[in-house]
């Protein structure tokens, strides 16, 4: 008779440590809503405040693996009803005391390269423990 043992200790025990990581990615991802927040909201139109206090987040899963943040701006005029940031978002207009067209846009543009190395360092470490081979 001829036995074959796979001793996967080593993969399991990397598993376990990615899941638990798995927790400091979701804190990643609201790193990155943080610095587009930052880059974004000196952009916004500002007049009352209404736009530049209506920023929040969302975390989704879009698989297993994958966590998406998404950023958003969802300002409402408070006698009309009308969302007026992505008509803000989308037309140049003159405000009496700062802002631009395309802010979020903007910022999310000046957040890019820290975002990448944000997300790359912490997805990276992941693979760090892991001292397998094929």
């Amino acid at each position: 008779m001829i036995t074959f043992t796979f001793n996967d200790d080593e993969f399991r025990e990397w598993v376990a440590t990615a899941r638990s990581r798995f927790e400091t990615m979701v804190l990643t991802m609201v790193d990155v809503a943080s610095l587009i927040h930052a880059n974004t909201n000196q952009l916004v139109p500002l007049d009352t405040g209404r736009l530049e206090e209506s920023f929040h987040w969302e975390l989704r899963e879009e698989s297993s693996d994958m966590i998406m943040v998404d950023v958003i701006y969802d300002a409402e005029d408070p006698d009309s009803g009308f969302h007026y940031a992505e008509y803000q978002h989308n037309h140049i207009l003159n405000h009496p005391k700062r802002g631009t067209d395309h802010y979020l846009f903007k910022g999310i543009q000046a957040s890019r390269s820290m975002a990448y190395q944000i997300i790359e360092t912490d997805y990276m470490s992941l693979f760090g423990t892991f001292k397998g081979g094929y």
